[in-house]
C-alpha cells in the first residue's frame, strides 16, 4: 500500500509540478501561490496579507533550498522569521507538502511588485511560484497654519487637505474649547482661557486613505466614484461609449474601462480621477484582465471573436488573439500561465497561453457562458452560464468540466467571486435579483440575498468581508455584509451600471506620518501682534527699487514696540519713502493699526524672493509671520561698448578695451562673472583701413548685454625723407612727410647739431619750410623725433637741409 501511494505521489507531481526527475530518482515541485499580499511602502506586510504556497518533493539526497526574489522574504511559520531563504529538510527522503510564507520587504517600492522564487534540491533547480504584491504609497496632509488669539475670540475653521480620505486627530489640550479628538475638518469654534498664562493646544491629525468603487455607467458613457467608507460618490469621469468592463492595477492607482461601442479602452488615473489615454483595440470590447505581473492586458473583443493583448507600457496593442464565438469574458489567472476566455455564442471557455499568446485548448461548458472566477489555489475555474442557469466547475490541471451546478431556472447568472477561503461563491442572478450563496464543496445555495433591478457586477473587498454589486436595472450599488449576508449600503450611481470585472480599488489603512498644528490662547490681557492685510508679489529692475505694497500692524497690551523685519531682499518703511531694513511700530501698550510698506530694494540681486515677514516684541508677546507673495527682480540693462582703436600699418595691435553704461549699485566690470571678450580680424600685416571690433561674452545673473562695436584704424607706413632743397624753385622745397596727416595728435620736433629746437608742431598739417622764426636755416644737417602717439615708438633720424 505503502509503495502504491508513493508511486502514485510520483504520478502527479510528475503531471502537476514544473520540474521533475527520471522515473526512481529526485523529483520535486511546489504549489501555486495563494493570498494577497498588500502593504505600505516602507513596511513589511504582515498576516493575513501574505501569500503561501507548499513544497513537496520524493527521492531526495539533500535539503531543499528556496530563496526568495527580490522584495520577498520567506518564511516556515506565518507571523515571523522571516529572510531571503529558507531550506526545508526532508524526511527520509521525502519532503510532503511543507507551506512557506511569503511577505513583501520593507525594501519594497510603491506598485505592482512580482517574482519567482528559486528552488533547488539533490541537483535540480526551477523557478516557481509566481509571487504578487501590492505596495501602497503613505497618504499626505498638507500643512496646516497655527493660530494665536486671545480667549473668547473665534478661531478659523481648519480643513484638512492631502492625498488622503479620512483626516483623525487628537487634541492634548481640550480646555480650549475643542474636543479631545475627532475626525474630519474642525469647524470654528470660541476659544477659552481661564487663566493667567497663554495655553498652547498641539493637535495631531493622521491622514488615512479610504478605498473606492470604479463603477463603469454603460448608459451614460461615465464612470462613478464611490468612497467605500461613507459609500458617497465623489465625482464622475467622462470615458467612451457604453463603458461595460473595467479591471485595475493591483496597488489600484490606474484603472482601465472597455468601451463597447468606442472600440477602445479607457485609462484612468486614480489619484486625480482623470482619463490619461486611451487604447483602440477591437470590435465591441466587453471583459479585461490584467496580467498578475502588470505588463499586459487582455481584452475580449466581442464581435471580432477575439482577445487584444495590449502593452500598458506604451498603451499599443501588441497581439490579436483569435478565440471562440462572441467572447465576453477574459481572467488571467494569478500565477501569470493562463488567460481564460468566456464564449458566449460558441459555449466554450478558451485557454491561452499568457507567454506565447496561443490557444492551448478550448473547454465546452453551459449556455451562453460570461462571468468567470478562480478559487484560491487556481484549481478550479467557475463559469456562469447565463442562458442555462448552471454554473460550470472546470479542473484547472486537466482543463475538464467536472461538475455542474443547477441554480433555479429563473435565475440568469451573470458575474461571480470566491471568498478568500474558497468556500463560497457569490453570483449575481440578473432576472431575480438576487445574488446566490453557492458552497463550493456541495453546490448548493446556502443563501439568497435581494440586492437591486438586474444585478450584473460583483466585486469583493480584500479581506472578503464586503461584497458590492451593480445593479443595472436600478442605477445603484448594494453593499453587502458576508458576515450575515445582509444589505449594509446602497449607493447611487450612473446609468445603466455594468461594472463587469473588479471595480475595487482598496483602501489598505496606509496611514501618514501625523501633522502638528497649534493653537495658542492667550489670556485677556496678554500682549498680542495682529498683522493683516493682502499683500501682492512685487516686481523691479535690479538696481531699482520695486513699487511698495502694503500690510497693517496693530498690537494690544504691549511691553515694548513691534518690531517689524522684512524676509531677506526687501525692505520697510512707515511712510513709504525712507525704506531701511526693520522699522519699529510704537513703544508699548496698545499701538493703533500702523500702514507698514514693503519693497524689493533696490540693492536686491536677481532672483525670486518671498518668505515670512515677522512681528516680534518683548517676551512674552508671540511673534506673528504674514507671508511675503513670491517678488522678483529681473537683470539691469548694460551697454558695452567696444572703444576704438588705432595703429601704424606693421605696428603690433593694440591692447583692446571697452566702456561700460549701465552699471549699478557701484558695480563696475570686476562685479561680472564673466569678463567681455574684444577682438578684431585685424592683424599685424593687414593694409592700412578701418576693422570693426567685436565684443561679447560677457556674463552675469544681474545684467542683460547689449554689445557695440568699434573699430581700429591702421594708418599706412610712413615715408620719411632725409633731405629737402628749399631753394624756391617749387622743387622739393618743404619736407613732406608722407602719410603723416593721418596722426592728428602726432608731435614732430626737429633739432640743430647743437640741441637747440628749430621747430616744433602738434600734428604736421604745414611741413617744414627749413626756417626757424621766418629765417631759413642755413645747410646743413638736423635731427627730428616724431611721436604718432597711439602707444607707437618714438622716430627719430636726420634730414639734410641742401640749398
Amino acid at each position: 500500500m505503502k509503495r502504491y501511494l508513493l508511486l502514485l505521489l510520483t504520478i502527479l507531481l510528475l503531471y502537476r509540478l514544473p520540474c521533475a526527475a527520471q522515473v526512481g530518482g529526485p523529483s520535486y515541485g511546489s504549489g501555486k501561490a495563494t493570498g494577497t499580499i498588500t502593504a505600505c511602502v516602507g513596511l513589511a506586510s504582515v498576516s493575513p496579507n501574505i501569500q503561501q504556497f507548499t513544497v513537496e518533493g520524493l527521492n531526495l539526497t539533500t535539503g531543499m533550498e528556496v530563496d526568495a526574489p527580490q522584495y520577498f522574504e520567506l518564511s516556515l511559520t506565518a507571523t515571523g522569521g522571516y529572510q531571503s531563504t529558507v531550506t526545508v529538510m526532508p524526511v527520509d527522503g521525502t519532503i510532503d507538502n511543507v507551506t512557506i510564507y511569503v511577505r513583501s520587504s520593507s525594501s519594497a517600492p510603491v506598485g505592482n511588485v512580482t517574482g519567482r522564487c528559486i528552488i533547488s534540491t539533490s541537483g535540480l533547480s526551477t523557478t516557481d511560484p509566481l509571487l504578487t504584491a501590492s505596495v501602497y504609497s503613505l497618504p499626505t496632509v498638507n500643512p496646516v497654519p497655527n493660530q494665536i488669539l486671545l480667549t473668547g475670540n473665534t478661531t478659523n475653521a481648519i480643513n484638512f487637505s492631502g492625498t488622503a480620505n479620512t483626516y483623525t486627530w487628537v487634541n492634548d489640550t481640550p480646555s480650549i474649547g475643542l474636543a479631545a479628538s475627532g475626525i474630519g475638518d474642525i469647524s470654528s469654534f470660541t476659544a477659552t482661557n481661564n487663566t493667567a498664562n497663554p495655553i498652547t493646544a498641539t493637535i495631531s491629525v493622521t491622514a488615512t486613505a479610504a478605498g473606492f468603487l470604479y463603477v463603469p455607467n454603460s448608459n451614460d458613457g461615465s464612470v462613478s466614484v464611490i468612497n467605500t467608507t461613507t459609500y458617497m460618490s465623489t465625482g464622475s469621469i467622462t470615458v467612451g461609449q457604453q463603458p461595460y468592463g473595467i479591471t485595475l492595477t493591483g496597488d489600484g492607482a490606474t484603472a482601465y474601462v472597455s468601451n463597447r461601442l468606442s472600440n477602445n479602452i479607457s485609462v484612468i488615473n486614480t489619484a486625480t480621477n482623470t482619463v490619461t489615454g486611451s487604447i483602440q483595440v477591437g470590435g465591441s470590447p466587453l471583459g479585461l484582465s490584467l496580467h498578475p505581473g502588470g505588463g499586459n492586458l487582455f481584452v475580449a473583443n466581442k464581435s471580432d471573436n477575439t482577445v487584444s493583448v495590449v502593452n500598458i507600457a506604451d498603451l499599443t496593442e501588441i497581439r490579436i488573439v483569435p478565440v471562440g464565438t462572441a467572447p465576453v469574458n477574459v481572467l488571467a489567472s494569478p500565477d501569470a500561465l493562463h488567460v481564460y476566455v468566456a464564449n458566449s455564442q460558441s459555449n466554450s471557455i478558451s485557454v491561452i497561453d499568457a507567454g506565447n499568446y496561443t490557444v492551448l485548448t478550448t473547454i465546452p461548458v453551459g449556455n451562453s457562458p460570461g462571468g468567470m472566477a478562480l478559487n484560491p489555489d487556481q484549481s478550479r475555474l467557475y463559469v456562469a452560464n447565463a442562458n442555462d442557469a448552471t454554473i460550470s466547475v472546470i479542473n484547472t490541471t486537466f482543463n475538464t468540466v467536472i461538475k455542474t451546478i443547477p441554480l433555479s431556472p429563473a435565475k440568469s447568472p451573470m458575474s461571480m467571486v470566491v471568498s478568500p477561503d474558497g468556500s463560497l461563491l457569490y453570483v449575481t442572478d440578473f432576472a431575480s435579483g438576487t445574488v446566490s450563496v453557492v458552497n463550493t464543496i456541495t453546490g448548493n445555495v446556502s443563501a439568497t440575498i435581494n440586492v437591486g433591478q438586474m444585478p450584473l457586477g460583483i466585486s469583493m473587498s480584500s479581506d472578503g468581508g464586503e461584497l458590492f454589486v451593480s445593479n443595472y436595472g436600478s442605477n445603484t450599488v448594494s453593499v453587502i455584509n458576508t458576515a450575515d449576508n445582509t444589505i449594509t449600503a446602497t449607493a447611487a450611481v450612473g446609468q445603466g451600471p455594468y461594472a463587469l470585472g473588479n471595480f475595487v480599488k482598496t483602501g489598505v489603512g496606509c496611514s501618514s506620518l501625523p501633522l502638528k498644528v497649534t493653537i495658542t490662547v492667550n489670556p485677556a490681557t496678554f500682549p498680542t501682534i495682529t498683522a493683516t492685510g493682502t499683500l501682492a508679489g512685487l516686481n523691479t529692475i535690479y538696481g531699482t527699487a520695486s513699487t511698495a505694497t502694503a500690510f497693517t500692524v496693530s498690537g494690544a497690551n504691549m511691553t515694548a514696540g513691534i518690531l517689524v523685519t522684512p524676509p531677506p531682499g526687501f525692505e520697510v518703511s512707515t511712510d513709504d519713502v525712507n525704506f531701511s531694513s526693520t522699522v519699529t511700530i510704537g513703544t508699548g501698550g496698545n499701538i493703533a493699526a500702523t500702514l507698514v510698506y514693503i519693497r524689493l530694494a533696490a540693492s536686491t540681486v536677481v532672483g525670486s524672493y518671498s518668505g515670512n515677514i515677522v512681528m516680534s516684541s518683548a517676551a512674552p508677546a508671540a511673534s506673528v509671520n504674514l507671508a511675503m507673495p513670491a517678488s522678483t527682480v529681473t537683470p539691469a540693462p548694460l551697454t558695452i561698448t567696444a572703444d576704438d582703436k588705432s595703429k601704424v600699418f606693421e605696428a603690433p595691435n593694440p591692447v583692446l578695451t571697452a566702456s561700460y553704461s549701465g552699471f549699478v549699485n557701484n558695480d563696475g566690470p570686476a562685479k561680472l562673472t564673466a569678463q567681455p571678450k574684444l577682438s578684431t580680424s585685424a592683424v599685424t600685416t593687414s593694409p592700412a583701413g578701418q576693422y570693426p571690433i567685436t565684443v561679447s561674452g560677457a556674463a552675469s545673473p544681474n545684467y542683460t548685454f547689449t554689445y557695440v562695436p568699434g573699430t581700429l584704424t591702421i594708418f599706412p607706413p610712413l615715408f620719411i625723407p632725409n633731405t629737402f632743397t628749399p631753394n624756391g624753385d617749387g622743387v622739393n622745397d618743404k619736407w613732406e612727410i608722407t602719410a603723416l596727416n593721418a596722426y592728428p595728435d602726432c608731435t614732430v620736433e626737429i633739432f640743430n647739431r647743437y640741441g637747440q629746437n628749430v621747430y616744433s608742431s602738434i600734428g604736421y598739417g604745414i611741413p617744414w619750410n627749413g626756417t626757424y622764426k621766418g629765417a631759413a636755416l642755413p645747410t646743413g644737417t638736423y635731427y627730428y623725433i616724431i611721436d604718432l602717439k597711439e602707444g607707437s615708438k618714438l622716430l627719430s633720424g636726420f634730414v639734410a637741409i641742401v640749398r
